[in-house]
């Protein structure tokens, strides 16, 4: 269903109900700001590696709680912020 399609149906259903309300989703537009800025960035990608690379090496060890978190593609950008502030500490 396109954003169109959601907003008409919406608004028709919110005739029957008025009770009901609509908010944005705030985390999946940053999310999506954040992609189209990090998705051509080499240093960001650098970054994801060298996470993953150390996720590699400290899982099954003593230190396996300080690893990063394993990265889905649909998660990638809405963690980011949390990831980045890990790797600042």
């Amino acid at each position: 269903m396109s954003p169109i399609e959601f907003n008409s149906n919406l608004a028709a259903y919110q005739k029957n109900y008025p009770e009901v309300i609509c908010t944005y989703d705030v985390t999946h537009a940053m999310s999506n700001l954040l992609k189209q800025q990090l998705s051509q960035d080499e240093s960001y990608h650098n970054f994801l590696d060298a996470c993953h690379k150390c996720r590699l090496k400290l899982q099954q060890t003593e230190l396996a709680f300080l690893a990063p978190p394993s990265q889905r593609s649909q998660c990638r950008y809405f963690n980011q912020y949390l990831r980045q502030m890990r790797s600042e500490d």
